[in-house]
């Protein structure tokens, strides 16, 4: 973030937070949300949590958003309503040990969203920002606004000699 007194989201590379504020979701301690968490074991969970202290165990990735599998509550997880509203949408999920970025092929509400992911039999979802900030770019295929994005997730396959 660009004033380091900003919140974004907890976000988790290597086992370190990637900045000053994404260890966190927010001051607000009573605010928990959804967090698709890998261990250093390669075991992948969605916890709701506040910040990376409290997933269990440490995690070696980590990137909150909104829970859409196996738990929903929007109002739980204190989201602001526009994040719900119709627009595009993304999503990091996993089957297992292995892990997806799903983006909508149309403009959807978080609803329409939460059940075509969970109509591909994930075990467990996280919604990501949605709307300009969801880009899609696999093998040529490209989808989204063309916007510049402060940041990305990439997902691919490991190599045999990658930790």
């Amino acid at each position: 973030p660009h004033i380091p007194a900003s919140v974004w989201g907890i976000a988790v590379e290597d086992g370190k937070p990637i900045g000053p504020n994404a260890d966190r979701v927010s001051y607000n301690a009573d605010m928990k949300r959804g967090t698709l968490c890998i261990d250093t074991d390669g075991n992948v969970s969605v916890q709701r949590v506040n910040n990376i202290n409290q997933i269990k165990p440490k995690p070696r990735f980590a990137v909150s958003g909104l829970s859409l599998s196996p738990h929903y509550d929007p109002d739980g997880e204190m989201v602001a309503g526009d994040i719900l509203r119709r627009t595009w949408h993304t999503a990091i999920a996993y089957k297992g040990t292995d892990v997806y970025l799903i983006t909508s092929r149309v403009m959807c509400d978080m609803r329409d969203f939460k059940r075509y992911v969970e109509a591909l039999g994930v075990d467990g979802a996280v919604a990501l920002d949605g709307g300009g900030s969801t880009e899609f770019s696999c093998n040529g295929i490209y989808q989204g606004s063309g916007r510049g994005l402060a940041s990305a997730i990439k997902v691919g396959r490991k190599k045999e000699n990658e930790d």
